[in-house]
């Protein structure tokens, strides 16, 4: 074994891997399902060979027919990129239906070259219905070089169990190998085979494809037919001219019936009923296969399946082998989670005798599923009562006359806390729009703190700005470490805000950052207050961050990285804390806010669902802020996923009520900034979808407006308002599809839209 330098393992400088799954797809015969292709053999389509796995953009990864430990090929990674903290979190696509109640162990051969870091090696099992995890970690520090060496873990499978995540954690520099991964189940090996239900991955045109069950139209069936063990039958039949036969319906060719997008079905009941024959002497079983894929844009490649069942088809005659046509029914309640896309829906066979179907219905709660083929478009009576509602603004222009903004001055009332939305955090427009707002809400509304969604920590120093002038607009943006705030239109805005305190001394406006994910900021700002004796204990808390801040996916609370960082982090913050000294006094609620801040990067790896745990302690941050400064009015600058009334804003509403407001943003077409194609660029915008909420706002035929939601009536002209539609949601990575499922009248207490968007305009570094 040979020793690692004497390096960090996880540094700053270094990259942080999550393979969870680790799964390269292969194509089958049968109409394009996909296997988990875990000895890593080269494909011929390449490109289309990672829908179930990611991998940060710093990493640069390829098929190695030299290096390898078996097979023709292995997966090579190169970790050479300086940046920092980059990686995601993924999930397998394993089917645990033949693991429940047993152990598997989960095992790879890792190879490396020239390697300084560090190996962790996990399988978890996740049941979403009880939010339950059951992880187990191989924690290697030691690795030895140039060697094949096997990493494994074992892991019981309980009953309930959701889906299996496994991968690796890695961190460092240098090149690694992979090869050779398995599973295996009480001595038994997974056999890699083609997933049900995942031709919805390679041929997404199946989300729109609705079947005749009936197998009556075989034009309309033109789509299923395609699958080489299907064929219509006019022999044997229940009901019409024709049946449904199958040929083979083990699971490496089990049949895909339907693909039913689940958006606004979640936490329903699906249900499958039909009729069901087999040869008389076959002794074969059938099960209905439900497949529920994610497709969850907030990772770079986004297929996961998040559950997959086999339910048994009960039958109701007395004998399965009589060659008579049986009715059958099974039924299962759909995952209430709102990344789930679609449900594949098949039929499975335990061999390889044929069998035939007909008259099959998939319901949802007893209903046909909604067809995602027409959506409604306004109506004239819509549109009209959208004119009527709707407040006219005259411009984005921050210099421009308030007099379109007096009619807002009812609708926001007395609040004292107002978050303004975005949609993405690169467009031109509504950051000039939001810039404008907070001019109107500082010279009339008296509102004294802008908080952004920035650290915490790195905003003093534009809060420093804005109050005394120290420092550079454009050095202080970019030191908050957001590509998305070091933009020419944030510039504006904090050197008029820096303006405006210069002519109003006595009712200055501060700058404050309200998030938390990372440490180093409030780090490095804790040790200039530090004495000499109390810096070694810096440096040990200072270490294990580099091991928290490294953690990109959940680990639980009692694992050794997180317990030994909340030790480091409470022996500094109890030996500083109990002797202040006396010049520092008046900085203690700062010193104190940067121990939380570093408490809450540590709790956030160590809770799993940390976005909703990010923004709880966001909403904690707004409101201390809001309750530490005198006759405090805060507007906050966030995206649409925070200040909406769901996620941070939920917090918000609960502690303030109506001194709480929210303000959504969306703009119709145009482009915007924003992670494409693997870097900063300008990026266009979808068209607006027929059926989105922006579909209505467009044929208001009004440039930019702001809609009151408070007060919505439900009438027939304001159904589309009371229901939940596509909503353009982009934030800071822009993805082929821009729209989410949304319910804005329970989110926002307003929103604003504009019709045009362009890019923001990144910061242009003067040299004196």
């Amino acid at each position: 074994m040979t020793k690692r330098k004497n390096t960090p393992i996880f540094s700053p400088k270094i990259i942080l891997l999550f393979l969870c799954s680790l799964i390269y797809p292969s194509f089958s015969p049968s109409y394009g399902q996909t296997k988990l292709n875990l000895d890593f053999e080269i494909q011929n389509d390449e490109k289309s060979a990672f829908p179930f796995w990611s991998f940060p953009r710093s990493i640069s990864f390829q098929y190695d027919t030299i290096v390898k430990y078996s097979g023709q090929s292995s997966l090579r990674l190169d970790l050479t990129h300086d940046s920092v903290f980059h990686g995601a979190f993924y999930n397998t696509s394993v089917p645990v239906v033949d693991f429940k109640t047993k152990n598997i162990t989960v095992s790879a051969w890792i190879k490396t070259q020239d390697f300084d870091g560090a190996i962790q090696f996990y399988a978890t099992t996740v049941n979403h219905q009880e939010s339950d995890r059951l992880s187990f970690v191989q924690d290697t520090s030691l690795i030895e070089e140039g060697k094949w060496s096997k990493y494994q873990v074992e892991i019981p499978v309980p009953a309930q169990t959701d889906y299996l995540a496994m991968g690796m954690y890695l961190s460092g520099q240098g090149k690694i190998w992979i090869d050779h991964w398995q599973i295996t189940c009480e001595g038994q090996e997974y056999k890699d085979i083609p997933l049900p239900g995942t031709q919805i991955v390679t041929d997404t045109l199946l989300s729109l494809y609705e079947p005749d069950l009936s197998f009556e139209d075989t034009k309309k069936n033109t789509r299923l037919l395609k699958q080489t063990t299907l064929a219509t039958d006019s022999l044997y039949f229940k009901e019409g001219r024709q049946s449904l036969k199958l040929q083979n319906g083990i699971r490496a060719n089990a049949p895909l019936l339907q693909v039913i997008f689940l958006d606004t079905l979640w936490g329903k009941t699906l249900s499958v009923k039909g009729f069901i024959r087999k040869y008389s002497f076959a002794k074969s079983t059938h099960s209905v296969f439900f497949s529920f894929i994610s497709n969850d844009k907030r990772f770079r490649n986004s297929w996961f399946i998040h559950k997959y069942l086999e339910l048994p088809i009960q039958l109701t005659s007395l004998s399965d082998t009589s060659g008579e046509w049986m009715k059958f029914s099974v039924e299962t309640p759909i995952p209430d989670n709102e990344y789930l896309k679609y449900a594949s829906i098949g039929v499975v066979s335990t061999d390889a005798s044929a069998f035939w179907l007909d008259n099959i219905k998939i319901l949802v709660d007893g209903q046909a599923p909604p067809s995602v083929n027409a959506p409604a478009l306004p109506t004239l009576a819509e549109t009209t009562w959208l004119k009527k509602a709707i407040i006219p603004l005259k411009s984005t222009s921050p210099s421009d006359p308030f007099t379109d903004l007096l009619a807002l001055n009812e609708k926001i009332g007395k609040a004292h806390m107002i978050g303004l939305g975005e949609n993405t955090h690169g467009s031109h427009e509504i950051f000039q729009m939001k810039h404008r707002l907070i001019r109107w809400l500082v010279e009339q509304k008296g509102f004294n703190v802008i908080a952004f969604e920035a650290d915490m920590a790195a905003a003093e120093d534009v809060n420093k700005y804005v109050l005394t002038g120290k420092g550079d607009a454009r050095k202080v943006l970019k030191g908050l470490g957001y590509w998305t705030w070091s933009v020419e239109e944030i510039a504006e805005l904090i050197r008029w805000v820096r303006q405006y305190n210069v002519a109003h001394p006595k009712q200055m406006v501060q700058f404050k950052g309200f998030d938390m994910q990372y440490s180093w900021k409030a780090l490095a700002a804790l040790k200039e207050y530090l004495q000499p004796k109390d810096t070694l204990a810096w440096h040990s808390l200072k270490k294990r961050m580099e091991y928290v801040q490294a953690i990109r996916r959940f680990v639980p609370p009692t694992d050794t990285t997180i317990v030994s960082a909340m030790q480091a982090l409470r022996e500094v913050k109890n030996t500083f804390l109990i002797r202040v000294p006396v010049g520092l006094l008046s900085q203690k609620a700062l010193i104190q806010q940067h121990f939380r801040q570093i408490e809450q990067a540590i709790e956030l790896r160590s809770v799993g669902e940390s976005s909703r745990f990010r923004d709880a302690c966001m909403a904690e941050n707004l409101y201390r802020t809001f309750s530490s400064i005198p006759n405090a009015r805060v507007v906050i600058w966030a995206h649409n996923n925070h200040v909406d009334k769901y996620d941070m804003g939920y917090w918000l509403k609960t502690e303030l009520a109506d001194d709480y407001q929210s303000i959504g943003f969306t703009f119709d077409q145009g482009t915007f900034r924003a992670i494409y194609k693997d870097s900063v660029q300008l990026a266009p915008a979808q068209t607006s979808v027929a059926g989105s909420y922006e579909s209505y706002f467009k044929t208001a035929q009004t440039p930019m407006f702001y809609l009151p939601l408070q007060k919505t009536p439900l009438i027939k002209d304001t159904q589309w308002l009371h229901q939940r539609l596509l909503f353009r949601n982009i934030g800071a990575e822009a993805y082929n599809d821009d729209f989410t499922r949304r319910d804005l009248l329970k989110e926002f207490d307003a929103l604003i839209y504009i019709q045009k968007s362009t890019p923001s305009k990144p910061l242009v570094m003067q040299n004196k």
